[in-house]
């Protein structure tokens, strides 16, 4: 569940970037704005490459979805910024603009869908360190385990 919110957020940062690059180039120039949606872009696939790695640590997972939310958050204000920006002074076509619209704010919902599987993924790694504090026998693993097993059978 959680590598396949971070693939969705690699895809849609990916989408984002191209989305700065296409606008750039049909714009024939390169503004502040447009810079912003290629840095968007590549902050996410940054953070979904980073999010692999931060799996394991309630403390890692935790500061992964603040930074995610965050740029939920500006992203979202992007999305709203396009959507109501109704013109783009003839620097790119009818048909372009309304791409560029529904695909914001449909990576808006992708986002968000992304940051509610993290976070449930973040309440699941909570309860089984929560188990395992409760009963550390659990956490064993590979020979170990079998060893405790073959223990108790010849103790019985």
């Amino acid at each position: 569940m959680f590598i396949v919110s971070n693939l969705a957020l690699m895809i849609v940062g990916i989408g984002i970037t191209s989305v700065g690059i296409f606008v750039c180039v049909e714009a024939d120039n390169f503004s502040w704005y447009d810079g912003s949606f290629v840095a968007l872009g590549c902050l996410m696939i940054l953070m979904a490459i980073l999010g692999h790695k931060t799996r394991h640590s309630v403390e890692s997972n935790c500061c992964y979805l603040t930074f995610v939310l965050m740029i939920f958050i500006v992203h979202l204000a992007f999305a709203i910024g396009v959507s109501v920006y109704n013109r783009f002074d003839g620097k790119i076509s009818d048909q372009s603009q309304s791409i560029l619209r529904y695909y914001m704010l449909a990576s808006s919902l992708v986002i968000l869908a992304c940051i509610g599987m993290s976070y449930l993924y973040r309440r699941s790694l909570l309860r089984a360190n929560y188990s395992q504090r409760l009963e550390p026998s659990l956490s064993l693993q590979g020979k170990d385990a079998f060893r405790n097993l073959d223990e108790t059978k010849d103790s019985s």
